[in-house]
């Protein structure tokens, strides 16, 4: 059958016909590199992403721990909370509460007595009383071992990062 094709045909026929089949083999291997470089580098973006994140979780918590440290050894709101006298207590920190809100994005400011019952909600100053012990495990721990507590929560209105 090749016998009638000239030579030169023939050879380029066959030149051809190796460089297909050459490139047959190394496509799959290529494209199976190329993957495997992706998965990596999108494996280093996803994590440097989460490392990211988990430090600004942890910078908004240490924040929040500080600002409660703070609010809490303020002698006027110390005297306020220690004679159960809400409403000085809500007039003392509305005012700032809201600057905190509209300024810093600050959701909640409260104070809770043992367990984890809302003395104060400065942020909603009309709703207080309820029990929040049975999703509010930061604010049981704060009462129940006298320390500081730090880290994410899910409450009624979501996840939050919470310091006390």
């Amino acid at each position: 059958m090749f016998q009638n094709i000239r030579i030169g045909y023939q050879i380029t026929l066959g030149f051809t016909l190796v460089l297909l089949l050459t490139i047959a083999l190394i496509t799959p291997i290529t494209l199976n590199k190329i993957e495997s470089i992706i998965n990596s580098a999108e494996q280093r973006e996803l994590n440097g992403l989460f490392e990211n994140a988990l430090a600004q979780v942890s910078q908004e918590g240490r924040m929040a721990e500080a600002m409660s440290a703070l609010v809490a050894n303020i002698p006027e709101v110390h005297a306020a909370f220690a004679e159960d006298n809400r409403e000085r207590l809500n007039s003392i920190l509305v005012p700032s509460f809201k600057v905190m809100k509209q300024q810093y994005g600050v959701r909640q400011f409260q104070f809770h007595t043992p367990p984890a019952i809302s003395y104060s909600r400065i942020h909603k100053t009309s709703k207080y009383g309820d029990d929040l012990s049975s999703f509010r495990k930061t604010v049981v721990k704060t009462n129940t071992d006298k320390v500081a507590v730090r880290g994410v929560e899910i409450g009624v209105a979501g996840l939050g990062v919470r310091g006390m």
